[in-house]
């Protein structure tokens, strides 16, 4: 997930999942659908500006686009006990 996905890109879409919900509203698995969508349209992107990419000219290598590989992708939703 990393290797094609800023920080913030990854933040914005689990805003968008979260938005005026509660936890207990907000459902990880839609959160990882949606996570996988923006990393295929990423990948597949030679033009695609990228983490893997940055890391790669910051070492003088030459690579340019989204990375193919696999995708790992966990999500969690933790809430607060509240008490009674």
């Amino acid at each position: 997930l990393f290797d094609n996905l800023y920080d913030h890109q990854v933040a914005a879409v689990v805003e968008a999942h979260r938005a005026g919900r509660k936890p207990h509203e907000v459902h990880p698995e839609e959160i990882c659908k949606g996570l996988l969508r923006e990393v295929i349209d990423v990948a597949g992107n030679p033009r695609a500006n990228t983490p893997f990419q940055d890391k790669a000219t910051e070492n003088f290598l030459y690579y340019h686009g989204g990375k193919t590989d696999d995708v790992s992708i966990i999500v969690s939703v933790v809430e607060r006990e509240i008490e009674l």
